[in-house]
């Protein structure tokens, strides 16, 4: 079995996403692995002049509060842990597909993804990036089923 030296864990800042926080943290333990946090920023379609809006700056707002997002559960992490090596990501694009880029930007042997296990027509209409990055990554995706708050 290869060692797993770097883990990415991609996350939407949502409750459930931040369910695979333990998962992520006893594997980096468990392997001495470095875990990369990555979050995905989608481009907006460009508006029609007409309404006056600053797509570009609205993308640059979205991308530097998703690195201050990334800084705070990065810091999280570490309270949990002072020996954990962490590393936040951000980058603008498609989540899937920009998820199984940074995977091979940086290398990483194991992706760790939290799945809200969307079904039926919600399945249909968001589709599942999970689903999405295990067809397309070159490396060994873990997906953790979310467990919906009662």
């Amino acid at each position: 079995m290869k060692k797993i030296k770097r883990i990415l864990w991609p996350t939407d800042f949502s409750a459930l996403a931040e369910q695979a926080m333990e998962t992520v943290i006893t594997l980096a333990r468990s392997f001495r692995a470095q875990i990369i946090i990555g979050h995905i920023v989608q481009p907006i379609p460009v508006s029609p002049p007409s309404l006056n809006f600053d797509v570009t700056r609205y993308e640059k707002e979205m991308l530097s509060s998703a690195r201050n997002n990334l800084k705070k559960l990065a810091e999280r992490l570490l309270q949990k842990d002072r020996k954990l090596k962490v590393k936040t990501v951000v980058r603008l694009g498609q989540p899937a597909e920009s998820i199984a880029e940074l995977a091979s930007h940086y290398q990483v042997d194991l992706i760790a993804i939290c799945t809200h296990g969307r079904t039926g027509f919600n399945h249909f209409l968001f589709g599942s990036v999970a689903e999405r990055v295990i067809r397309t990554a070159a490396c060994p995706v873990l997906v953790i089923r979310a467990k919906a708050s009662s």
